[in-house]
């Protein structure tokens, strides 16, 4: 590469070099002094367009980041080492080099960048010859921004095409940004924690119902494990449309959302309720019969039959006592919750994995399952997870503990 070639201006302030890049290209590249300032142009020679690059260089950078004292000072060292410009592109600019002193090789680089004229337009305007200058460089610059206008134009109405034929096709709501107004007044935000969450909820919704979630009451909450059946039975009682979401101890969230029709589910722990006093019942009439018996050996007066009836009574006693504590232990765990026995369109979804897995009863039954039991006993909110591949989605594991659990209703209409 040959070196630069620079001619010099009868104007001291101004420097014009010639600089070589890649392949044919050549650079010119302007230097011009304007008061305490230094516009640096630079365009191809080789290639027919307007385009150019600049960069301003103050005296306070200059002062600060070369060894040069002031404007003046750094055009004349400019000067002297125009055979020394180098220029490299990177990719939509320009980085030129330039040496300001070869004994200590101090090297000052600019990012030329695609700019406009502000420079001559800083020029002082002393006659009729500067003003036409100055108005030719307007009308130049008002043609580049007309273009650049038409040209996001047009980038704007093949985006609005696009999204036109995006609603077409997937029927795209333009309303949902109404959410936010709800997810906003949401009261409690300690399982549904954002924006995001909020609205794979409302995705399910759409999908089954075609329309959005318009209100979202948190009509239930349980936390540290206080749970009361029939504050929660009364509550279930009036809604229609339900979300519940769970939080395990594990930190893991989740949920579903479900259809009361015809109160199935709650029917299933009223169901399970009367079962308990089934068995208190019989337990009751249990004891009665036991001590009865015993009471007929002690008074017999045979020899033996005391200690036989007794041991017969008592034998039988723990056998119905073994029967009936095994049939406790399932049957006293409430029911609170059961997908897979809802009768309705349903979805479950994963908070945490942002995942939402729906069921349409009519043609398959989701293999995402889970249920949610209340242990009478121990006081005590667990749950289940089925899941037929044993890779438990929601919870992580087949049973968990749950940390809080709460039950939303919800009114779905249009935005």
């Amino acid at each position: 590469m040959e070196a630069p070639i620079a001619y010099s201006s009868k104007n001291e302030n101004e420097i014009k070099a010639f600089v070589e890049g890649k392949g044919e290209d050549l650079y010119e590249i302007d230097f011009l002094k304007r008061n305490d300032k230094i516009f640096i142009k630079c365009h191809n020679t080789n290639i027919e367009s307007e385009i150019f690059y600049s960069y301003k260089l103050t005296t306070e950078e200059i002062k600060k980041t070369t060894s040069c004292y002031s404007a003046t000072h750094f055009i004349t060292q400019i000067k002297q080492f125009t055979d020394s410009l180098k220029i490299e592109k990177k990719g939509n600019s320009f980085l030129l080099h330039m040496l300001l002193d070869r004994n200590t090789k101090e090297i000052k680089t600019v990012k030329l960048e695609e700019g406009s004229e502000e420079e001559e337009l800083e020029r002082d305007i002393n006659n009729l010859e500067d003003a036409i200058k100055v108005i030719k460089i307007l009308v130049k610059e008002n043609e580049i921004l007309k273009n650049k206008l038409n040209v996001l134009t047009n980038e704007f109405m093949e985006y609005k095409n696009k999204m036109g034929l995006n609603f077409t096709y997937n029927s795209l709501d333009i309303n949902t940004y109404k959410l936010d107004n709800i997810y906003k007044t949401l009261s409690c935000r300690d399982i549904i924690q954002n924006r995001d969450e909020f609205g794979l909820i409302n995705t399910g919704f759409q999908h089954i119902f075609k329309k959005n979630i318009i209100d979202f009451e948190c009509i239930f909450k349980s936390i540290n494990n206080e749970y009361n059946y029939q504050e929660f039975s009364n509550i279930f009682n009036e809604c229609k449309y339900l979300v519940i979401v769970i939080l395990t101890k594990d930190n893991r969230r989740f949920g579903a959302f479900y259809e009361n029709c015809n109160n199935n589910n709650n029917n299933q722990i009223n169901e399970i309720n009367n079962n308990y006093q089934v068995i208190n019942q019989n337990y009751n009439n249990v004891i009665p019969q036991i001590k009865q018996g015993i009471f007929e050996g002690r008074i017999s007066g045979r020899k033996g039959y005391k200690k036989r009836v007794g041991y017969n009574f008592q034998r039988n006693n723990n056998a119905l006592m073994n029967q009936n504590y095994n049939y406790s232990i399932n049957s006293l765990n409430e029911t609170i919750f059961k997908s897979s026995s809802l009768v309705n369109d349903y979805f479950v979804f994963s908070l945490n994995e942002l995942n939402i897995y729906y069921c349409n009863n009519q043609e398959n039954r989701n293999s995402v399952q889970f249920s949610i039991f209340y242990d009478t006993n121990r006081q005590c909110l667990f749950g289940q997870e089925i899941s037929n591949n044993n890779l438990f989605k929601l919870s992580g594991k087949q049973e968990f503990n749950i940390k809080e659990f709460e039950l939303y209703n919800v009114i779905i209409g249009k935005l």
